[in-house]
């Protein structure tokens, strides 16, 4: 993988079992692709692998992406005897009805009901021998879910590797997930492992590959840099949306002749669904600073915009930005020179 080797290397260094292992990085970063060259090595053949996901919903299901990955049992059923303890899993685990106890009679308080729930689970992930458990996305996840967590990895199954992905960016102020680590016993491998935007260099690099060919110029890499900031889900979406057209630029080595084609739809969309979650003021920073020149800090583009307007104005400024929100777009473009792409996303994005 292009500039995730040290990555990498502490994955793998980390995944013997029993491990806890935290993939934390911004959407599009490659968290879930860092994970999929993991779960490739050779080493790992012999571990079954789980995988669930959390889900961005109003009201998520308990216990979801642990209940999705399980899901993916009935094809290798356990190894060993299950207690009739596991029976309290048949409601939530239909598809394994064949395979789990009778269910035992229900308890009437909510709270023991849910700890024997959270026992079975850790009993059926025990008897699955080797596994490698990967939650994506806990960012989203229920509460249930992370409480299920931390009472999982205080005692977790000898050969349990669990592996779990999120973007702290998005994480709930008062989420524990964070701290999960902290509850691991001594023998429990753990690692939080971050996963950064690519550089220059490794924008290049990453081009090189996905344009299959052996050299791009460092100018065309800063060019790529500044349009994708170094994300790879934005690379691989600029470069399909232009591919023909770098291919006539001197075989992939000048930007020069490089028009703008705008937001790529998969990286619009993506933006969409982010802005749609952040309140009417939030939106006006955002579509404030998507016409300024160059990335600006946090308390530059938000400090001046309070509703009352400062005494002189200054003549290229947060101020001004703020008034670009009612200003035609073809105008903003013309005071602001807004980076490619980047006025146009904001133009037709949540307002």
């Amino acid at each position: 993988m292009v500039g995730r080797e040290h990555e990498l290397g502490l994955l793998l260094e980390t995944i013997r079992s029993p491990a806890l292992i935290l993939v934390d990085g911004a959407a599009g970063v490659g968290k879930s692709a860092l994970v999929r060259a993991m779960l490739a090595d050779p080493a790992l053949r012999g571990a079954r692998r789980l995988t669930g996901q959390c889900h961005r919903l109003r009201e998520p299901f308990p216990l979801g992406p642990v209940i999705e990955a399980l899901c993916g049992v009935g094809a290798q059923p356990p190894g060993c005897h299950l207690s009739p303890l596991v029976g309290a899993l048949q409601p939530v685990l239909p598809e394994l009805a064949e395979l789990l106890p009778p269910q035992p009679a229900p308890l009437d308080d909510p709270r023991a009901q849910r700890h024997r729930i959270f026992r079975a689970l850790r009993e059926l992930l025990a008897a699955l021998g080797p596994v490698i458990c990967v939650l994506e996305d806990l960012h989203w996840a229920d509460e249930s879910t992370l409480e299920f967590l931390a009472f999982l990895v205080c005692d977790p199954p000898a050969e349990l590797s669990l592996v779990g992905t999120y973007r702290g960016a998005d994480l709930p102020p008062t989420s524990s997930l964070p701290a999960l680590c902290a509850g691991v016993p001594a023998h429990v491998r753990h690692a939080t492992v971050h996963v950064p935007a690519l550089s220059v260099d490794e924008v290049g690099r990453l081009s090189c590959a996905l344009l299959q060919t052996s050299a791009v110029t460092a100018e065309l890499a800063q060019h790529l840099h500044n349009q994708t900031a170094g994300i790879p889900f934005v690379l691989e979406e600029v470069v399909r949306l232009r591919r023909d057209q770098l291919a006539r630029v001197d075989g992939w080595r000048t930007a020069d002749e490089l028009d703008d084609r705008g937001v790529p739809p998969a990286v619009r969309q993506s933006l969409r669904e982010r802005m749609a979650c952040l309140g009417s003021d939030a939106c006006l920073v955002s579509r404030a600073a998507a016409v300024l020149a160059a990335p600006a800090a946090e308390e530059l583009v938000g400090g001046d915009l309070a509703p009352r307007p400062p005494a002189h104005p200054p003549a290229d400024g947060p101020a001004d930005a703020a008034a670009a929100h009612s200003t035609p777009a073809r105008r903003r473009r013309t005071r602001h020179r807004p980076p490619e792409g980047q006025s146009q996303l904001f133009e037709d994005g949540p307002r």
